[in-house]
C-alpha cells in the first residue's frame, strides 16, 4: 500500500453497503490514532485545488477529499467511480502533475 494514503467510504453508507455504526467506529479509530495527521479544510492550497476540481466533479465534498489527498498524500484509495474516472482526464492529470507528480488514485484491490 502506498505511504500517505487517504481512504474514503462515505458513499457506501448511503448505498447500504456499510452501516453508519461501522463507519463511525472507523472514524473514532482514526481521530484517536496519533500517527494520523488531520488536514484542515480551510488551508489555502487545498481550497484552490478543490475549486479547480469543482469543474471536473459535481460533488464539492469529493473535491475537498480529493484536493486534500493531492496536496498531502501519495495516493487516494477509493471505490468512488467519479473520482477514479478522473485518471483518464487530461486536465486532472495536468493538475496532479503540477501539484504532486507522485499522486495516484487507486482502488483498494490495486494496492494489495
Amino acid at each position: 500500500m502506498p505511504p500517505n494514503a487517504y481512504f474514503t467510504d462515505s458513499k457506501h453508507i448511503t448505498a447500504g453497503k456499510l452501516s453508519s455504526e461501522r463507519v463511525a467506529r472507523g472514524i473514532r479509530a482514526i481521530v484517536y490514532d496519533g500517527m494520523i495527521t488531520m488536514i484542515p479544510f480551510h488551508e489555502s492550497a487545498l481550497l484552490l485545488t478543490a475549486f479547480k476540481l469543482r469543474i471536473l466533479l459535481s460533488d464539492f465534498i469529493d473535491c475537498l477529499i480529493l484536493a486534500s489527498a493531492i496536496n498531502h498524500c501519495d495516493a487516494l484509495i477509493t471505490e468512488d467511480t467519479d473520482i477514479r474516472n478522473l485518471k483518464k482526464d487530461e486536465e486532472f492529470n495536468a493538475l496532479c502533475t503540477r501539484t504532486n507528480p507522485r499522486f495516484t488514485v487507486q482502488k483498494l484491490t490495486e494496492t494489495i
